[in-house]
């Protein structure tokens, strides 16, 4: 007797995750719209905001940090991405990368306008900001882009980059509470939207990891 199999496969894990961290951003960011957020926020920006205000030295690292997730640098390093990429044939991680960060840079875009959370205002700015605070652009975009690239160069350069864009990141998010033009609610809704977006992006290229065209 012939046994047949079933043609339908379970989920895999990998689908979740994405998907968890998404539900996490719009969680926090409900948080925030309730004013449940506020309390926490407000202590947590004036313990790091003061400590680096009194302390030159970190401000200055601090500023140095999150120039890492400026809008001009993230431009520079994807073009030079696409470009190695292209050098080296792999198609697909090319559109996959300007896909990603083209999308999520958009994404972050609309929800600051539909969120419209002003920017902190309990300590004096150590870095110029005009948009709308929630998410915080810099957590989130600069997630996408170092998270997303990491994925991507993993299955020939191992798990090293992974843990290095992950500590960059953080220190990022950390940079904008630090300067006090984030409220550590924004960071935190950044690096779960943006760590949600990079894994749903680089999916594909997980479960298929044949040969590129």
């Amino acid at each position: 007797m012939i046994e047949t199999r079933s043609a339908s496969r379970p989920i895999s894990p990998r689908f979740f995750l994405p998907l968890l961290l998404l539900l996490a951003a719009l969680l926090v960011a409900a948080a925030v719209l309730s004013g449940t957020a506020n309390l926490l926020d407000a202590q947590i920006l004036l313990a790091l905001g003061g400590y680096t205000r009194d302390h030159r030295w970190l401000a200055l690292t601090m500023e140095a940090i999150t120039t890492a997730g400026d809008r001009d640098v993230r431009i520079a390093l994807t073009l030079i991405a696409l470009g190695l990429f292209a050098w080296f044939r792999q198609w697909r991680r090319a559109a996959l990368l300007l896909g990603m960060a083209a999308s999520g840079a958009a994404l972050v875009s609309g929800l600051k306008a539909l969120a419209g959370r002003a920017r902190p205002d309990l300590l004096p700015h150590l870095d110029w900001e005009t948009s709308a605070s929630l998410p915080s652009g810099h957590a989130a975009n600069g997630m996408i882009l170092y998270l997303g690239l990491a994925l991507l160069v993993r299955e020939r350069m191992g798990q090293g980059p992974l843990i290095a864009v992950l500590l960059l990141v953080l220190l990022i998010g950390m940079s904008r509470v630090a300067l006090a033009v984030h409220w550590p609610s924004d960071v935190l809704a950044g690096w779960c939207l943006g760590a949600g977006w990079a894994l749903l992006w680089t999916l594909p290229l997980q479960q298929n990891a044949g040969p590129e065209a």
